[in-house]
């Protein structure tokens, strides 16, 4: 089993993608992973955060029953695509 110490994300673009949901008009939480993503490894070279997707079945994620509804990755691309816009349009800080 690996084992990868916690690694925080970048606050502001956290803040960047909840307001991009909250313009979708998407409920959202902040939440901590217990997963270890490739974002992990990229946060020590830039801003990283992450975007979840609505499981349908209680969060259960890296499992063959991990299922998200064609309407929630649609939410999900929504979200991403507005976030990356106004990330670049802010320019480095």
């Amino acid at each position: 089993m690996a084992k990868t110490a916690y690694v925080p994300f970048d606050e502001r673009v956290q803040k960047v993608i909840a307001q991009a949901a909250d313009d979708h008009g998407l409920e959202h939480i902040s939440l901590l992973s217990g997963a270890g993503h490739d974002a992990q490894e990229i946060a020590a070279l830039c801003p990283t955060a992450m975007i979840f997707v609505r499981g349908e079945y209680d969060g259960i994620s890296h499992n063959r029953r991990e299922h998200s509804t064609p309407e929630a990755c649609a939410h999900g691309v929504d979200v991403l695509a507005t976030t990356l816009l106004r990330l670049a349009m802010r320019g480095p800080s």
